[in-house]
């Protein structure tokens, strides 16, 4: 005679191998999409070309005319300074204001790294926290640095900068990068 308990339970472990197979299919398809698209948004360059802020000045308003007195002899204006731009300019016989500088001054450094570096994206922030983002396409060498400025929103008064690398293997397909170091504040 059979022994019909032998034969069941090799029927028992069997189904429960088929229904591990097709709960691991059920789980892999639903997971498997997740994995594929996070994949697509990491780029190993931004591990390797990393950048940090260096400096910032903020834009100087115009001095007005009380701000720019003749010195003692009369021969010249006083020496004034805002944030390391002289205020006045001698002019015909008088003292008059220099005009205001518009623009952020900024010098950022790419630090050592290999990478499909294509820019900066820069991020200027005001004491209340708003932020104006720009980007700085242009390839610069490791351990290079790059200055330029750029013109703010009307009334955006910068505080703090902060730059992150922009990669990519063209201009079409690039990436930017995490802001890795801590801002600096903008003079």
């Amino acid at each position: 005679m059979l022994n019909k308990k032998g034969v069941s339970e090799v029927v028992a472990n069997v189904l429960i191998v088929l229904l591990v197979i097709v709960g691991v299919g059920v789980i892999w398809s639903v997971v498997k999409p997740t994995i594929d698209k996070a994949g697509k948004d990491i780029n190993a360059d931004c591990f390797t070309a990393k950048v940090s802020p260096v400096s910032c000045t903020s834009p100087v308003p115009a001095a007005t005319a009380l701000q720019c007195p003749r010195n003692a002899a009369g021969t010249d204006c006083q020496t004034l300074t805002v944030t390391g731009t002289t205020g006045c300019a001698w002019s015909g016989g008088i003292c008059i204001p220099n005009p205001a500088i518009t623009t952020i001054g900024y010098t950022v450094k790419r630090d050592a790294g290999a990478g499909s570096f294509q820019g900066f994206k820069l991020s200027f922030e005001d004491s209340d926290g708003a932020t104006q983002i720009v980007d700085k396409l242009g390839v610069v060498s490791e351990l290079a640095t790059a200055s330029d400025s750029v013109t703010p929103n009307p009334n955006f008064v910068v505080a703090k900068m902060n730059v992150a690398a922009i990669v990519g293997g063209s201009a079409a397909e690039t990436k930017t990068c995490e802001f890795l170091s801590a801002p600096i504040t903008c003079i």
